[in-house]
């Protein structure tokens, strides 16, 4: 349908183009615009010919533009399917070296942090043993 509109546009005898249509800064160049579009929606952008198009200036009070246009439209192709939540039929898991490393890694740390914890928990008592010694003498 946008293709034929470029085409009646264009077969229009230009006196007929300025009788019909107000004229503006960029009337002469309405023909290139209009071949150019529809091209850029056919081959370009892979819109179906027959679809009715509709020129807006914003959407949701944003701005549009050809790219936000085609973007939206190929995102409304795509297979919007869920990933699966269980693994695959057959799956198992599997260790590598870089998975045991970073599991053994990970076991390490743990141990220091208790270690630390604990060394911390008696010197705090020591501490506090200390002051009440020095309390009674």
């Amino acid at each position: 349908m946008y293709s034929a509109a470029a085409n009646w546009f264009c077969s229009l005898p230009w006196t007929d183009v300025l009788k019909k249509f107000p004229m503006s800064p960029y009337l002469p160049t309405y023909c290139f615009q209009t071949t150019y579009i529809s091209a850029l929606l056919a081959q370009g952008l892979g819109f179906p010919e027959n679809m009715n198009v509709t020129a807006v200036d914003s959407v949701a009070n944003v701005e549009a533009g050809w790219a936000l246009g085609a973007m939206t439209y190929q995102a409304g192709l795509l297979p919007w399917v869920p990933p699966p939540l269980d693994p695959p039929a057959g799956t198992r898991f599997i260790l590598t070296p870089a998975g045991i490393a970073v599991a053994s890694l990970g076991i390490l740390l743990f141990a220091v942090a208790i270690s630390l914890l604990v060394c911390r928990c008696r010197r705090c008592q020591l501490l506090s043993n200390d002051k009440k010694l020095y309390e009674t003498v």
